[in-house]
């Protein structure tokens, strides 16, 4: 008698070898996913404050300087909480009445042990301007992405010459942290 006689022998997985890895995969990952089960511990409060915290907004201020004289070189400072991995800290002077932005050319620096940050020699633009005009500094998380977009504009405009106006607004994924109005100068 011949071994293709229906037998469910090695033959069977010769000839059905996509059924036969499926089946493993389909058995592995119960495996897996039982001993994944049996491994968690039962402390829901555990499990409810890791969702709570991952899911907090990022929130800050900015403390100091009291007051922002245009055309001033001044030192940012502020507090922050919660703030998303790959997001880093950016200052804008902006002329509201036209929605424009002028990024610093560095991100500030945050003290995530002391939920503080800070940003050196900040130049507060609107010098000269109407007291219409209206301008302010903004701080806001930007991503990886957005500080190669905000690089790539500094150098064009210190060392080419270009994008004299400035950003139209805040990146898509940016997340507003504070703003604080600019006295004229």
């Amino acid at each position: 008698m011949s071994s293709s006689s229906g037998s469910a022998g090695p033959n069977w997985m010769e000839r059905h070898p996509v059924m036969f890895a499926f089946s493993g995969l389909i058995i592995g990952a119960l495996i897996t996913a039982t001993a994944t089960y049996a491994s968690q511990d039962d402390d829901d409060a555990d499990d409810r404050k890791n969702v709570v915290a991952t899911t907090e907004k990022p929130s800050g201020e900015i403390t100091a300087p009291a007051v922002l004289q245009a055309g001033s070189t001044v030192h940012l400072s502020g507090w922050i909480k919660n703030v998303p991995d790959g997001y880093a800290l950016w200052s804008y002077s902006e002329q509201v009445s036209s929605g424009k932005l002028w990024p610093q050319y560095a991100p500030c620096k945050i003290n995530k042990a002391k939920t503080a940050w800070e940003c050196p020699d900040l130049r507060v633009d609107g010098k000269g301007e109407s007291p219409g005009s209206g301008w302010q500094v903004r701080v806001a998380l930007v991503t990886a992405m957005d500080v190669v977009d905000i690089k790539a504009y500094a150098i064009a405009k210190e060392y080419k010459n270009q994008h004299p106006d400035g950003f139209a607004s805040l990146p898509s994924d940016a997340i507003p942290i504070d703003e604080m109005k600019i006295i004229p100068g």
